[in-house]
């Protein structure tokens, strides 16, 4: 009995503005980036067509003899882009699951429509701006120094004199894991004004540390950049306009939290918009580069550049892409520096702290870089002349 072969009926297929095609699998939430030929070739299967069978047109072009076309087939079987049909129906795919220390789905957000999503940005922008300007007006004036002075010498006096209880810890706490899940949520609807489709948030308990998630990995789905981009950047800003209102609504309640909640919207700010990991930014620069493995690029452009310059390869098109990866090369192993000192300080034993933290994070950027050693045979222009 010959095997015929399917696609999956959860697999759904995108091309975006920029030409590249993306498939996202809803069901086990994974995601692939194929080129043209292989986006016809999956189109086709999804119509009907079997190895070994008369190319439809699309495929024609291609020249695809029986044997290719078969070991082509093998091959998108392989990564799991296509699946036995018979199979398929008797033994269904499981859903991928992250597993973390505890994870609960809580909610799936409804689809929102444009109209009720634009009314919502519109809301929560009046009141960032109204809480801004209310928190500006309260700041004290003191003669022959203005506001911008009283908040430097305020920040300085707090960092030189810093006093944090547990109490204030606790209510840090708590407003960070609100302030995360408005965050969460922003994406969620941001998702759903466009897809149409539900989006399950909930909380994952890691390492002891509560985390809200929204599951928008369907943001690939979204062929226009246009509509991908405000998903990412919805967490970021309504994350902060919350921590405006909220600062502004605590008042002089605030000092019972100190200085971290003061800080605490920018730096988060921060932290997720610019790209120094997998994070918000990191997949802005995704979009706006149009290089779906950005990280893997700019290892291998600081590979290039600082460790085993290659004079017969070019240098890469964008000048900062070395200096990037080799940045994120490196945070990694200085984190590691900077913790096993943390410790050392923390057990009063500090010299026995930088030098495990030495020893950790150069043995981290070794495998770092011997990773990318690995990887550097895997692309067919790696050392090409």
């Amino acid at each position: 009995m010959l095997t015929r072969w399917m696609i999956p009926a959860t697999q759904l297929r995108t091309q975006h503005e920029d030409g590249q095609w993306l498939v996202f699998d809803d069901a086990t939430g994974e995601m692939w980036q194929v080129t043209q030929g292989v986006a016809d070739v999956l189109e086709s299967l999804d119509e009907g067509w079997q190895p070994g069978a008369p190319l439809p047109p699309r495929l024609q072009p291609f020249n695809l003899a029986p044997a290719d076309a078969s070991a082509l087939v093998a091959d998108l079987v392989r990564q799991g882009l296509v699946v036995d049909a018979v199979a398929a129906k008797a033994f269904p795919r499981p859903r991928r699951r992250r597993w973390y220390i505890l994870t609960w789905s809580i909610w799936r957000v409804p689809a929102l429509s444009p109209g009720h999503w634009r009314l919502m940005v519109t809301v929560l922008a009046a009141a960032a701006v109204a809480s801004a300007a209310i928190l500006w007006t309260d700041l004290p004036v003191f003669p022959g120094q203005g506001r911008i002075a009283f908040l430097a010498q305020s920040f300085r006096g707090a960092l030189l004199t810093p006093v944090v209880s547990k109490r204030s810890f606790g209510g840090l706490l708590a407003c960070w894991v609100l302030l995360s899940a408005v965050h969460e949520l922003a994406h969620a609807f941001t998702l759903t004004s466009r897809t149409g489709k539900p989006v399950e948030v909930g909380l994952r308990l890691m390492f002891g540390w509560p985390r809200p998630f929204a599951n928008v990995t369907a943001l690939v789905t979204l062929a226009r950049r246009s509509d991908r981009i405000p998903v990412l950047l919805a967490g970021s800003f309504a994350e902060f306009a919350a921590w405006l209102v909220l600062l502004a609504a605590l008042g002089e309640r605030v000092v019972a939290l100190g200085l971290p909640f003061v800080l605490l919207g920018p730096i988060v700010l921060l932290a997720n918009l610019v790209p120094l990991m997998r994070n918000d930014g990191y997949l802005l620069l995704q979009e706006l580069t149009g290089d779906r493995d950005l990280m893997r690029t700019a290892r291998r452009a600081a590979h290039r550049a600082f460790v085993v310059a290659d004079p017969q390869v070019g240098r890469p098109t964008r000048w900062w892409l070395p200096w990037y990866g080799l940045f994120e090369l490196a945070l990694l192993p200085a984190t590691v520096v900077l913790l096993g000192l943390f410790l050392g300080v923390l057990v009063s034993y500090p010299t026995a702290g930088v030098v495990s933290g030495f020893v950790g994070g150069a043995a981290v950027l070794s495998s770092r870089l011997r990773g990318i050693d690995t990887e550097a045979g895997e692309w067919t222009d790696a050392h090409a002349a």
